[in-house]
């Protein structure tokens, strides 16, 4: 295994490339950073680089079965986060929480149902 990886990009399958790109721009303010085969495409949000590969890709992964976690610098960023995603029409669970966990979060869905987590660690965590 090497021993000292840089990134990783995890990869969100989606039904539709093209609809998925206007929920993740739209709703979210990612960037497309690139696109390949209009089946692929590469998206930022701040520091975190992450894929989109329309239906299941070459090892048949599920379409809306990711998770990602957005580790955001404050609690506040988290309610204006949420407060900016609920304006644009995007679907959320439910408002900002503080957890046991030390985490203020909440969880967004895009349209294929991948999870799309924001938190921040609380004070005194």
């Amino acid at each position: 295994m090497p021993s000292n990886p840089c990134t990783a990009s995890p990869v969100l399958h989606v039904s539709s490339i093209s609809d998925a790109i206007s929920y993740y721009t739209g709703v979210l303010g990612c960037t497309e950073e690139f696109r390949f085969e209009e089946r692929y495409a590469g998206m930022v949000l701040g520091k975190v680089h992450f894929h989109l590969s329309q239906g299941g890709g070459m090892f048949d992964r599920p379409v809306g079965g990711s998770n990602l976690y957005f580790f955001l610098d404050t609690p506040a960023e988290v309610d204006a986060c949420y407060a900016e995603i609920v304006a644009k029409g995007g679907r959320v669970d439910k408002e900002p929480y503080d957890y046991p966990y030390g985490m203020r979060d909440f969880v967004a869905f895009d349209p294929d149902g991948n999870m799309l987590s924001f938190g921040a660690e609380t004070q005194g965590s």
